[in-house]
């Protein structure tokens, strides 16, 4: 007997052995009198919770700084997890070259505008005599003219003075808003370049978890109702129930997945201490109702049944499905994990089918 078995396909030797081990083995015709089978239809557990992923906390506002002239840097006045404040100096490049500049602007601005002060008066002692009759119109004419080329001259050089004293202030970086710093990227004695991110500036009021969605199930969103947010990775699992989630248009040219953002809400901001972009969130979001059979193609919706209702003869698993003439067929499944009473089956079944509760009854009635 064992000699067959071995010859036998692999679900047959299954089914063998739990006729040996009397699992099987009752006549169809017994199974009249036993008591009625207990079955449980097969549905997508977790869907009607909603459709469970992991996202990244991001923040509204979260700068790269950059220095907009090339140096050295001469000074880093902060650190990373710093608070600061808009406009609170950052760091400091050299500006051994740019200060002479700016300086020397400035005196070329203070000689144009003595030069203007001066044509003005030679302008209005021309009105004067012109008008007594001393100089003729063409001398006045000049005069005009020598006054308001030296206006030019030194509204030019006031200008060109304004734009060397802003290059003198680029070799300060300052915080364009008030956040914290979460990251610093350079040290002093570093070449600073335009372009080049110096250090990450980030504000804690505006926290945001951005979430990927497989493009065929974003249809199934329902952004109107809350969602939940939760950090496992942080201390006490931090929780959260979130109103604003924004759908963005389009998807990953990559993954061709949707965009979630869900908006933390103030309690969020509170925690910031403990909060911050790149980490990891678990956000659960609400799904409209549909069929069983698509509740069952949403991700983390898995199929389940009651553990008990699992055979399990060596490393294959099954499960009795009954069908609609209410006879119980064998069939092998793949499980995914076990929680609580329940085991979730990955394949093998689909929603709206019945299972057996009890395999052992079931077995009584294989025809």
């Amino acid at each position: 007997m064992a000699h067959a078995l071995a010859h036998t396909p692999h679900a047959i030797r299954l089914l063998a052995g739990l006729a040996l081990a009397g699992v099987i083995g009752a006549a169809p015709a017994q199974a009249a009198g036993l008591a009625p089978l207990q079955t449980e239809v097969v549905q997508a557990q977790g869907a009607a919770q909603g459709l469970t992923l992991a996202g990244t906390v991001e923040a509204r506002l979260d700068a790269r700084v950059a220095a907009q002239v090339p140096g050295r840097i001469t000074a880093v006045l902060v650190k990373a997890g710093d608070t600061v404040v808009a406009g609170q100096p950052l760091l400091r490049i050299d500006a051994a070259v740019a200060e002479p500049q700016w300086r020397a602007s400035q005196a070329q601005q203070a000689q144009a505008e003595a030069q203007q002060r001066l044509a003005q008066a030679e302008w209005t002692r021309a009105q004067a005599l012109q008008a007594q009759g001393f100089i003729s119109p063409a001398a006045l004419d000049q005069a005009r003219a020598r006054w308001q080329a030296a206006q030019a001259g030194a509204e030019a050089l006031r200008a060109q003075a304004q734009a060397s004293g802003a290059q003198v202030g680029w070799h300060v970086v300052k915080a364009p808003y008030a956040g914290r710093i979460s990251q610093v990227m350079v040290s002093e004695g570093d070449l600073a370049a335009p372009g080049v991110t110096l250090l990450q500036l980030f504000a804690p009021q505006g926290l945001r978890v951005a979430v990927s969605v497989p493009e065929a199930m974003a249809a199934y969103l329902d952004l109107s109702a809350p969602a939940q947010v939760s950090l496992p990775a942080v201390a006490g699992n931090l929780r959260w129930t979130a109103t604003q989630l924004t759908l963005l248009p389009g998807l990953d040219a990559l993954t061709h997945a949707a965009t979630v953002r869900v908006e933390l809400p103030a309690a969020a901001v509170r925690a910031a201490e403990v909060l911050g972009p790149g980490q990891v969130a678990q956000v659960q979001l609400a799904v409209r109702g549909g069929t069983a059979g698509d509740a069952a193609q949403l991700p983390g919706a898995a199929l389940s049944v009651p553990s008990q209702a699992v055979l399990q003869r060596g490393e294959v698993p099954a499960v009795y499905v009954v069908d609609a003439q209410g006879v119980p067929r064998l069939r092998q499944v793949r499980l995914g994990r076990t929680q609580g009473s329940r085991t979730q089956v990955v394949a093998g079944l689909q929603a709206g089918e019945r299972v057996a509760t009890e395999p052992l009854a079931a077995a009584r009635r294989v025809p």
